[in-house]
């Protein structure tokens, strides 16, 4: 199950959020090879940036297998 159920579809989820981030003035550089046709969406955080910093910031704090299990990983690598 969801942490915070959403009604909508994924797409409006994401919309939302990007627009809490432009409110935020957060403008990340594209970070994609010069062949690379940069969008809105380069310039902002998705929801795996989100998930990837929970997982960074519990790293010292829980054992390996807690952190497998929180992340939901089907293996330690």
């Amino acid at each position: 199950p969801n942490v915070f159920p959403w009604s909508h579809d994924r797409t409006r989820l994401t919309a939302e959020f990007h627009k809490l981030q432009e409110a935020a003035e957060i403008d990340l550089p594209c970070n994609v090879p010069s062949d690379h046709r940069c969008t809105t969406s380069c310039r902002r955080y998705g929801f795996h940036d989100a998930r990837r910093a929970c997982a960074t910031n519990n790293a010292a704090r829980l054992p390996a297998f807690a952190l497998q299990q929180l992340m939901r990983h089907a293996s330690i690598q």
